[in-house]
């Protein structure tokens, strides 16, 4: 009997999940490049357009004193999630992928943007702004992209009929660990951000 061809896009995690967690820790370098690079060539008009919208947001932020906790969860957790929901489908086999290059993509992006628009202090603003929730959403996205993706492989393989291709093989509790982890991160963030985040951006566009 014919064995079906079967072409993997990304190495199976056999005895761990170093080798996949190494590939999609590259595919989010190759986005984070990528995000950069972009990032240069925005114009000096547009730079203009997200100085002047910086500041708009800080005098918004200044009126708060505390982020919404909504937005923030949301930050949190959409990326994470739509990995571990891509475990679910067939296309998730090129949808991981393409989640973990967007998420490098737009973080450097946005980075870029800050440094470019406020030369040094953009990079602390954007540390400020970014690095605690980058210290709980990477490492949970990429966690997430290792679990998820051999599902998804073995759902377009048509294993579902030998039950390999289960979420459960890839497993939900990496999501529900990953969930008290990043509960964890907005925690923090909400507590720290009022009180480092807003002043300093406030003190940078004034």
């Amino acid at each position: 009997m014919r064995k079906p061809h079967r072409v993997l896009l990304l190495p199976r995690p056999s005895g761990g999940i170093q080798p996949a967690y190494l590939t999609f820790a590259g595919l989010y370098l190759i986005g984070v490049i990528a995000g950069h690079l972009i990032g240069n060539s925005v114009t000096d008009l547009q730079h203009q357009e997200l100085l002047a919208y910086l500041r708009s947001y800080a005098q918004s932020a200044a009126s708060t004193h505390h982020p919404s906790p909504v937005q923030v969860l949301f930050s949190y957790y959409r990326g994470p999630l739509a990995l571990f929901l891509a475990g679910f489908a067939i296309c998730g086999v090129w949808l991981i992928p393409l989640l973990v290059l967007g998420q490098g993509f737009s973080l450097a992006f946005s980075v870029n943007c800050f440094a470019v628009s406020l030369g040094r202090s953009g990079v602390m603003l954007a540390i400020a702004a970014f690095g605690v929730r980058c210290l709980f959403v990477i490492p949970c996205s990429l966690y997430l992209a290792t679990k998820s993706w051999p599902s998804a492989n073995h759902l377009r393989l048509g294993d579902r009929t030998k039950g390999k291709g289960k979420v459960s093989d890839s497993g939900i509790f990496p999501m529900i660990v990953c969930g008290i982890v990043l509960l964890i991160g907005c925690i923090i963030e909400i507590s720290l951000v009022p009180r480092y985040f807003y002043p300093f951006l406030s003190k940078i566009l004034s």
